[in-house]
């Protein structure tokens, strides 16, 4: 029987003279294969803590770019990730047919997006305003370029007993009250 407890390795990064003589060959220095391996043997200890410290510094890039196609670890957070994205894209969508235009992109920052998820999973009501830029227009006819003719910047969002809904902002400048959660305190 496994345990969830159990340690779980990762594949090794293997550094060998080759690595080393390419290394050199950037800085104007031609190691043999011998030296190489001298220089790798006299110097493990050393390259493997840089290389952990590295590691170790850059994890969290490496985890969120394969949160994109993994999905988060936290099953819940995955799941009402998912949720918010869905209500957003449909009230983007509905946007786009009020407007006789087609949705031509998003994007949104991702801590954000977060935040917000967070707080729906600590709160069974609330609203929120976020960064969601999205560009409407005309989809491109053979080697035209795409027209854009109208841009948002923002979505609210409301969580009324758990269920979402969400808004297109429209207006340049977005007004609410003190009862919505921003993250990060802007609303820009």
């Amino acid at each position: 029987m496994h345990h969830l407890a159990r340690k779980s390795t990762l594949p090794a990064i293997e550094i060998t003279a080759d690595d080393v003589i390419a290394y050199g060959s950037k800085r104007s220095q031609q190691p043999s294969v011998r030296e190489a391996k001298i220089w790798l043997r006299n110097g493990k200890a050393d390259i493997e803590e840089k290389v952990r410290e590295i590691i170790v510094r850059y994890l969290d890039e490496v985890f969120d770019e394969l949160s994109v196609s993994l999905g988060y670890p936290d099953r819940r957070v995955q799941e009402q990730y998912e949720a918010l994205e869905n209500t957003i894209s449909e009230a983007v969508d509905e946007y786009a047919d009020s407007i006789a235009k087609t949705h031509l992109g998003s994007s949104n920052d991702d801590v954000q997006m977060l935040a917000v998820v967070q707080h729906s999973l600590d709160h069974q009501s609330f609203k929120a305003c976020f960064l969601f830029e999205n560009e409407f227009g005309e989809m491109p006819t053979g080697l035209k370029d795409r027209v854009v003719t109208n841009r948002t910047a923002r979505v609210h969002v409301i969580c009324d007993g758990g269920e979402l809904s969400a808004e297109v902002i429209v207006s340049s400048t977005c007004e609410h009250g003190e009862d919505f959660f921003v993250p990060e305190n802007k609303c820009d």
